[in-house]
């Protein structure tokens, strides 16, 4: 089990860092260099389907030498899980709505996470062109909050 304040911290030291990271949807943590990134590319061919050669050029150039991380990669790498957005949430074991959440947990929207970090703030990777990003819980419209089994909530408080 790891403790909630190492999922917090793990995270705050991911964003002070954060131009070392880039979302690309499905990324588990993988450098980004041109053959992971076309074999991801190609590995979700609905998610990338109306993209131009253009456009899939200057997100591979955003990409390439970084760290990548989609949504769940991001949470995953936090918690433990590596399981996907819809998983990480069925694997918590108290859930509760985002305003009563403690620090330390799973944010969930319908094909999205995050982490709560305390005091109504959260961090995820939210989408393409974007890095891990710090946002007010109470100003996103997640739908849920989860303490997950892989953590130690001993202390933590929804404050």
């Amino acid at each position: 089990m790891i403790s909630w304040i190492t999922v917090v911290k793990n995270g705050l030291n991911m964003l002070v860092h954060s131009g070392e990271y880039a979302y690309f949807y499905g990324a588990k943590g993988e450098k980004l260099d041109r053959e992971t990134l076309e074999r991801l590319y190609t590995a979700y061919p609905t998610r990338y389907a109306g993209w131009t050669a253009e456009e899939k050029e200057r997100l591979f150039a955003y990409c390439e030498g970084k760290i990548g991380y989609d949504c769940s990669g991001f949470v995953g790498v936090l918690t433990g899980d590596m399981s996907y957005s819809g998983a990480q949430i069925g694997h918590c074991l108290i859930k509760t709505t985002p305003r009563d959440g403690v620090a330390g947990s799973v944010l969930y929207k319908n094909g999205h996470v995050g982490i709560d970090i305390g005091y109504g703030y959260f961090l995820h990777m939210p989408a393409e062109f974007r890095t891990i990003e710090i946002g007010k819980i109470s100003e996103y419209d997640w739908e849920k909050s989860g303490e997950h089994g892989y953590i130690d909530y001993i202390g933590a408080s929804a404050e």
